[in-house]
């Protein structure tokens, strides 16, 4: 982390290490004369988890990093087989997914979920350029939680992730 000072650019802090199981980060701040290390942030609870899943790699990797730059931990896939495959294997805090994909699409994504124990209560969120009021009902039926239209708004997509996950 950069600081601006009287004209010029100083490093300000530099992080040293980081534990995932609490969220704590400690940093060495080489501003002053006597260099200190502290820590940075603590939250009581571990960011939340979120499986993004687009065949799309430029989709997945725009909501990766929206999510990411908000603090949430993304896991990716490339199409709804991986997806739950990985789903199968490691529990996360919400799906984020796109409707047309190959191998397996969106909405037969989430119906495959919503038959796992572990996923019977987790947000499921459609996001895809379909619009359509019977693709919408389709996802609905499978279990879908909402719905966002590509393109999508980042600001909008971290409210609508707050509010499903809290």
């Amino acid at each position: 982390m950069f600081a601006r000072g009287k004209g010029k650019i100083r490093s300000k802090e530099c992080l040293l290490a980081v534990d995932t199981t609490s969220d704590l980060r400690i940093y060495l701040d080489d501003a002053g004369p006597i260099p200190r290390i502290g820590v940075l942030s603590r939250s009581k609870q571990m960011a939340a988890s979120i499986l993004a899943v687009d065949d799309s790699a430029s989709m997945r990797q725009m909501v990766s990093f929206t999510l990411k730059g908000a603090g949430y931990d993304v896991v990716e896939a490339a199409d709804g087989v991986e997806a739950l495959n990985i789903a199968k294997t490691r529990s996360v805090n919400l799906v984020i997914t796109d409707v047309n994909m190959p191998n397996m699409d969106g909405i037969s994504l989430i119906r495959e979920l919503r038959s796992l124990p572990s996923y019977k209560l987790t947000p499921l969120l459609m996001l895809t350029t379909e619009s359509g009021a019977d693709k919408k009902q389709q996802g609905k039926a499978a279990g879908a939680t909402g719905w966002i239209v590509k393109p999508f708004n980042p600001e909008q997509l971290l409210k609508t992730v707050s509010k499903v996950i809290s």
